[in-house]
Order: structure tokens, then C-alpha cells, then sequence
């Protein structure tokens, strides 16, 4: 994971996490969410961790973007993650 010191508040699926301020796959990787590490790239060239979000929870815009290029900001809200790569608890 990247090197952070501010915590933000994001919630994944419906469940709220305190999260460091930092790429969401890093962040899906240390909440043990990965289902295999080896099927990311990690640099945004293969798109297999793309995920759907909104900027806040109020927010009616959808956003796809991928995880690896996607900092958790505090208000994000994650509303569909790939179940091929990803583990939701």
C-alpha cells in the first residue's frame, strides 16, 4: 500500500470503512477484498478492476473508473464490484 496518514470514511456495498487515503485496490487489497492479486495489473492499463462508485452518497451520478486510479476520498460510495475479483463481505 501506498504511504498515507489521513483516514477517510468510504462505504463499499453498503457497509461503511475507515480507509488511508489511497488507491482503492490498495485499500480493497488491505481489507482482504482481492480474490487473486495476480489478475490486476496495478497500473491501469487492464482494466480488470474496474468498479462502479458514486462521489457521495447523495450523488446520482454513477462513476465506472478503475480501482488502481481511484484515490478513496472521504463520502465515496462503491455500488458494484466485479464478484470475478472481488470478495464483498
Amino acid at each position: 500500500m501506498g504511504i498515507s496518514t489521513e483516514n477517510v470514511t468510504i462505504t463499499i456495498m453498503g457497509k461503511p470503512y475507515l480507509v488511508p487515503k489511497d488507491k482503492l485496490l490498495y485499500v480493497f487489497q488491505d481489507l482482504e477484498m482481492l480474490r487473486t492479486r495476480n489478475k490486476f495489473c496495478w497500473n491501469g492499463e487492464c482494466k480488470n478492476c474496474a468498479i462502479s462508485f458514486r462521489e457521495t452518497s447523495d450523488s446520482p451520478v454513477v462513476i465506472t473508473e478503475r480501482a488502481c486510479q481511484t484515490t478513496a476520498t472521504e463520502g465515496l460510495c462503491v455500488v458494484d464490484m466485479p464478484g470475478e475479483f472481488y470478495l464483498t463481505r
